[in-house]
């Protein structure tokens, strides 16, 4: 079964996406956060990039948007087509980081299969405003391989820090870890690189930034952020992949628990070693605070925030590639049937779920065309269906501004 996966993964990883884009050129569309995002492409090029900054330095997503509305307008499958091909290029740098990283190829195809097909990836490929998730997880994925092979260090991580907040976990790790030499008490030049970046950072957030990151602090705020974090991990990234159906989170909270405790047992005579691996200490770092990130940003909306999945996608990249470091010397031959069961299940559950979100997409798809076809008798001045925003949010006049002559 290893050989298998190691000589056919990227034929099957490449199945299942073909597959999920056919499915979603027929059952889906744009959905809610998509308009938000189109308003503002819809402006002269340097409108886009000098709009307020919400909650993200994005503006490695916002060239992309702008070419995409651009050239593509309101034509659903290029935007899916170039979200899948996103996700295909996250897949392979998966591979790669894996392959460079333990040396093994069974386990970096064992870890790019895994990762291809997830049910909480409806929200990050089949939504076009979750391209801010993939394009973040990308070039964090650049950066790590480039730290790896130390070469053009400076350069992705630096690039990293314009597609979201999500990738700013990275700066802190890589000072941490590969910015200063500890035995000569130094710091080196990628630890100044990182200063200057992350000095950069907080003079865009503190002079450009809008509402959108100010964050509420009190004892029940710090409460919920580590209740997001535990829940985002164990119940979210990990949970998902065994069992992805909404109504048995309970069971799968206490199974993974359980799996964490015996994992760590079994695991508690290697941990010195895992400690002393700097490539491990990396990893586990960028996951603390990679969720760190996501929990001050979203723990003020509570802890069933973490059931907005597009957060599990860094994490479980990172999370595979730790396994894949420390598993590196161990044989894990009586153990690869589990990947197939695993892609299977996540097969039903993304299919399963994804239905769930193609109603109001669906809705959006009619009332554009109704659009389209007569824009005389809309009452432009209304708000567009609460079936799509559930609010006030967009009025008839932005979807016929979008929609142009």
């Amino acid at each position: 079964m290893s050989k298998i996966i190691e000589k056919w993964w990227a034929v099957i990883s490449l199945t299942l996406l073909i597959a999920l884009y056919i499915w979603g050129t027929k059952h889906m569309y744009f959905h809610q956060d998509d308009l938000d995002w189109f308003m503002m492409a819809n402006r002269p090029f340097w409108g886009v990039m000098m709009a307020p900054l919400s909650d993200h330095i994005n503006y490695l997503f916002r060239l992309l948007l702008k070419f995409e509305w651009d050239t593509f307008h309101l034509f659903f499958p290029a935007y899916l087509f170039v979200s899948t091909t996103m996700h295909s290029l996250v897949i392979v740098m998966i591979y790669k980081v894996a392959k460079a990283t333990s040396g093994r190829t069974d386990l970096a195809a064992i870890s790019a299969l895994i990762f291809t097909i997830n049910t909480n990836w409806t929200e990050v490929v089949l939504w076009t405003s979750g391209q801010t998730i993939s394009i973040s997880a990308l070039f964090v994925l650049f950066a790590m391989y480039t730290i790896w092979q130390k070469i053009y260090r400076s350069i992705y991580v630096w690039l990293s820090t314009f597609t979201s907040a999500l990738a700013l976990g990275l700066l802190p790790v890589t000072f941490l870890i590969y910015g200063i030499d500890y035995k000569k008490k130094k710091i080196l030049k990628l630890g100044f690189v990182v200063i200057i970046i992350s000095l950069m950072v907080i003079l865009f957030y503190k002079y450009i930034a809008t509402d959108g990151t100010k964050i509420e602090y009190s004892l029940l705020w710090m409460v919920k952020v580590m209740e997001v974090m535990g829940l985002a991990i164990i119940n979210t990234v990990i949970g998902r992949l065994f069992i992805p159906f909404d109504k048995f989170e309970t069971i799968r909270i206490g199974l993974v628990c359980v799996a964490i405790g015996i994992g760590i047992w079994n695991l508690r005579g290697k941990l010195r070693e895992i400690l002393k691996d700097k490539w491990s200490v990396f990893l586990m770092m960028q996951i603390f605070f990679y969720y760190l990130i996501v929990a001050i940003g979203r723990a003020q909306y509570g802890v069933g925030i973490m059931r907005a999945e597009r957060y599990a996608y860094l994490g479980l990249a990172l999370l595979l590639l730790f396994l894949v470091r420390i598993l590196r010397k161990v044989k894990i031959d009586k153990w690869v049937w589990i990947v197939p069961c695993i892609v299977i299940i996540q097969c039903v559950g993304l299919y399963h779920r994804a239905e769930d979100y193609v109603v109001r997409p669906q809705i959006l798809k009619g009332v554009v065309e109704q659009v389209q076809k007569d824009k005389i008798s809309i009452n432009s001045d209304s708000y567009l269906p609460h079936e799509i925003f559930n609010d006030e949010r967009l009025k008839y006049i932005d979807l016929i501004n979008l929609i142009g002559d």
